[in-house]
């Protein structure tokens, strides 16, 4: 026979019991931070002035390129002007020189030290029709042996001085 006990072990009573309601867990919400200060463009004052410092530094360099260039545009002017100045200047001379050394003028001068042009009778022709031929003076035949080798010291020597 079934055995029924008298406890209350098999029953879960606090279904039974009256309940307190649940109470909802708040959560923090983090309160929303001051917005930064905006310029009129929409930009902080921070990336404002670093935005307004380097157009100011492009433009200062964009001048200071603008001023260099127009100095050295200056020097190659008065550079040029100079080369231009040389030039006339060696036109000049280059018609006194050939002024100076014209045909006309050299036989004016050679007139003045006493020179004479050419004549007909000054003039000797050489026939070289017949052919080579050496002619050797009976002065070297004669020379002592002492002689011979003072000769052949000074040919050398004269050949080193030459070499």
């Amino acid at each position: 026979m079934p055995k029924f006990y008298n406890d209350n072990t098999a029953y879960d009573l606090s279904k039974f019991e009256a309940h307190k309601p649940k109470q909802p867990q708040l959560a923090e919400v983090p309160k929303p931070k001051a917005a930064p200060a905006k310029t009129v463009l929409g930009l902080s004052p921070i990336k404002a002035i670093l935005c307004m410092a380097l157009i100011i530094g492009v433009t200062v360099s964009f001048i200071y390129s603008r001023a260099m260039l127009v100095e050295v545009n200056e020097e190659v002017n008065a550079a040029n002007e100079q080369l231009q100045i040389l030039e006339s200047e060696k036109t000049r001379l280059d018609m006194e020189l050939e002024s100076m050394v014209s045909l006309k003028n050299i036989e004016e001068l050679a007139e003045n030290m006493g020179l004479t042009k050419v004549e007909k009778y000054q003039v000797e022709y050489i026939d070289l029709s017949q052919g080579d031929k050496v002619v050797v003076s009976d002065e070297a035949k004669s020379t002592s042996f002492f002689d011979q080798i003072w000769q052949a010291v000074q040919k050398i020597v004269s050949y080193l001085k030459f070499w």
